[in-house]
């Protein structure tokens, strides 16, 4: 929960850069004339991977912005992947049940002879 209000909090910081670019004409298709409702939008669909809603960077700042917005989407989802995978005080928890298995097999094979 913690880590959903900080992501909010930056793609928040998002939308108030790039609400302030637009007034410069740094985005093809947002302008002066724009609500922040584009602006929202805008970063919505960039955050998302869409992408293309009609408005794109024309300048430098504006294309650096979205650079910035497309890598904290890719470590968001990488640092989503992490959390998600197998943690490592279990790896030792099937490293301790395949040596029983392991062993069970072995006592058996002993106790049961194999025909030759």
């Amino acid at each position: 929960m913690h880590r959903i209000v900080i992501y909010s909090i930056v793609l928040g910081v998002f939308t108030l850069i790039t609400n302030l670019l637009r007034y410069d004409n740094n985005f093809n298709g947002l302008s002066y004339d724009s609500s922040i409702v584009d602006v929202i939008t805008y970063v919505s669909c960039s955050f998302s991977g869409c992408g293309y809603i009609g408005v794109h960077p024309i300048s430098k700042t504006g294309k650096i912005l979205i650079i910035l917005l497309s890598i904290l989407k890719y470590l968001m989802l990488i640092e989503g992947l992490i959390m998600l995978s197998t943690p490592l005080e279990n790896y030792n928890i099937y490293k301790g049940v395949e040596g029983i298995v392991n062993l069970e097999g072995n006592i058996l094979s002993e106790v049961i002879p194999t025909k030759h």
